[in-house]
């Protein structure tokens, strides 16, 4: 059960911090159309480096590096949702779906108790069935996640 929690978690993990990433973009996206330049003040040069510049270029590759990991983690919930249809138990690949690789409308994870409304089951139903869900999940994909350990173990 330990390594599929693993697996999954780290597709959780992954849609956090893309989500981060992301309004980080549209902070900088928004900060970058501040108000047009006053000329009823006099200006003042105080340093002739230009920020503008820099800013750009690091939101350029800020956004690059959102896009990679969005194009990633895309391709490895493609591969979680083929893992996910090798389950036996109907309820059980819902929950899996739904905790790991869905999201709200307002783009976050859903919790335990999103999951309990969209089933009509009570929370603490849905947190066994997760405990079930994940013996499923890695019984059903033994051999893909143990492979994915000894990958991630090897890199360390």
């Amino acid at each position: 059960m330990a390594p599929a929690k693993e697996y999954l978690r780290q597709i959780r993990q992954e849609q956090i911090e893309i989500h981060a990433l992301t309004s980080a973009c549209i902070r900088w996206e928004l900060s970058a159309s501040a108000p047009a330049i006053r000329y009823d003040i006099p200006r003042v040069q105080t340093s002739p480096k230009d920020h503008l510049s820099q800013a750009a270029w690091d939101y350029l590759e800020l956004s690059a590096t959102v896009k990679d990991r969005i194009k990633a983690l895309s391709i490895r919930k493609t591969n979680t949702i083929y893992m996910v249809g090798n389950m036996r138990e109907p309820i059980q690949r819902a929950v899996i779906e739904l905790y790991y690789l869905a999201l709200r409308k307002d783009g976050q994870l859903m919790r335990f108790e999103d999951v309990a409304k969209t089933l009509h089951y009570q929370t603490d139903s849905v947190k066994k069935i997760h405990g079930q869900a994940l013996r499923g999940f890695y019984e059903a994909n033994k051999e893909e996640i143990d492979t994915w350990i000894r990958e991630k173990d090897a890199q360390k």
